[in-house]
């Protein structure tokens, strides 16, 4: 629901029936994301946040039990008990208690953006991944304290292309007239022309030829991971091999559909459909 609601506002940067534009013309979407951040946020700040909430008690208790004081290595040198190192920082991959502690740390933080920027903006977020929507001179003017802050409690932005995006429905931004480290991500056709776009999460938002482009190599993907499987489940008994197969890579498809507009994705449903049918032909035997 959350890259639907984005197709939709990323389309008020286009005219009105009209021909005017909306208020939301201009507006720009940040994408920020963090670095390693379920293994580098500060326990005890997440705890501290986590005793903040009423009716997450019980839970708080948990985490203050199993996480919040971890373990030491201790070393005895010279009939002396000496704290090697001690964990405080991170949370153990997999862990069903993280992500809710992470974003308990979190949500503060995206809060008090969100209160700065009023009715010029909004913030959202799906664990590190955290979007930033909003008229460009105010969500520039309150960036630098939000990295400050993702800071104090362990967090730092990750590195590398399209990792932190920023994209304008209207038209890209002009090179030098946004932050440094964020990049205007985009797709370019064989006759030169570009799509602008982000990644959110899976979900390809922006412009069509962007989001087409980005199906298209995700639908590809799909495709050599149906053939790969295929051939690895091949000397598998027929059921078995038909449910690991489809197990494998049946989720990718259907989070695509469920992420991404009808419009978007009705180029690719036969092309999906055919998958899935030689999926199960080839599984099975038949």
């Amino acid at each position: 629901w959350i890259a639907h609601l984005l197709q939709e506002m990323a389309s008020l940067g286009t005219e009105d029936e009209n021909g005017d534009l909306s208020r939301f013309a201009n507006w720009v979407f940040v994408k920020l994301d963090q670095k390693n951040a379920h293994n580098s946020y500060k326990r005890a700040a997440a705890q501290r946040a986590l005793d903040a909430i009423p009716k997450a008690s019980a839970f708080a208790r948990v985490h203050y039990a199993t996480n919040v004081h971890a373990p030491a290595l201790v070393s005895h040198i010279h009939g002396k008990a000496v704290k090697v190192c001690e964990s405080i920082e991170g949370g153990q991959q997999g862990s069903p208690l993280v992500p809710p502690a992470y974003g308990a740390v979190l949500d503060p933080i995206l809060k008090n953006l969100d209160s700065k920027l009023g009715d010029d903006g909004l913030v959202r977020a799906i664990q590190d991944d955290i979007l930033v929507v909003g008229e460009p001179a105010q969500v520039f003017a309150h960036l630098g304290s939000l990295i400050e802050e993702l800071k104090e409690i362990g967090g730092e932005l990750a590195q590398g292309r399209g990792k932190n995006s920023i994209y304008r429905p209207r038209g890209p931004l002009e090179e030098g007239n946004f932050p440094h480290y964020l990049t205007q991500s985009y797709h370019e056709d064989a006759e030169g022309n570009k799509s602008y776009g982000f990644e959110l999460c899976g979900a390809g938002i922006g412009c069509t030829g962007y989001i087409h482009h980005h199906l298209r190599g995700k639908v590809d993907k799909i495709k050599d991971l149906v053939n790969e499987h295929s051939e690895l489940m091949s000397n598998r008994d027929a059921q078995v091999s038909h449910a690991l197969n489809r197990l494998s890579w049946q989720m990718k498809p259907d989070y695509l559909l469920a992420t991404h507009t009808p419009a978007d994705t009705r180029p690719f449903i036969a092309e999906l459909d055919e998958l899935t049918r030689l999926a199960a032909k080839r599984g099975l035997g038949i």
